[in-house]
């Protein structure tokens, strides 16, 4: 697969630092917010098969990046949800909704939010 345009997008520092693939993972749920539907759609399946394994992975950078960008990630989401349902909503397709929403409760970020704000580690 093609990712050096993800890549390239992020500093050499951080690529060095996150190594190929997690630069590439940080690279993919950065694009959210330049994504609108229906390729919002596709996005949020790639996110939640190749991005969360390797992003959201137990060690696999500090808790406190995963931390800050698994808050920033869902509120986006949830904003992206919030925006297409209800009176004077701008339209989604049922399925891009769908897409969100299983990106959302995807279990990789439900064990990392479990891992990240465990009960006795955060007030």
């Amino acid at each position: 697969a093609r990712t050096e345009g993800v890549v390239s997008a992020l500093p050499a520092r951080e690529v060095a630092e996150l190594g190929h693939e997690g630069a590439m993972a940080e690279g993919l749920l950065d694009e959210l917010e330049t994504l609108q539907p229906p390729h919002i759609a596709f996005w949020a399946l790639v996110a939640r098969r190749v991005a969360y394994p390797v992003f959201f992975a137990a060690g696999a950078r500090s808790e406190e990046r995963q931390r800050e960008a698994l808050r920033r990630h869902c509120a986006e989401l949830r904003g992206l949800i919030t925006e297409s349902t209800g009176d004077g909503s701008t339209f989604m397709a049922r399925g891009c909704v769908a897409e969100l929403a299983a990106a959302l409760c995807d279990p990789h970020l439900c064990e990392a939010e479990n891992r990240l704000y465990r009960a006795d580690d955060v007030g």
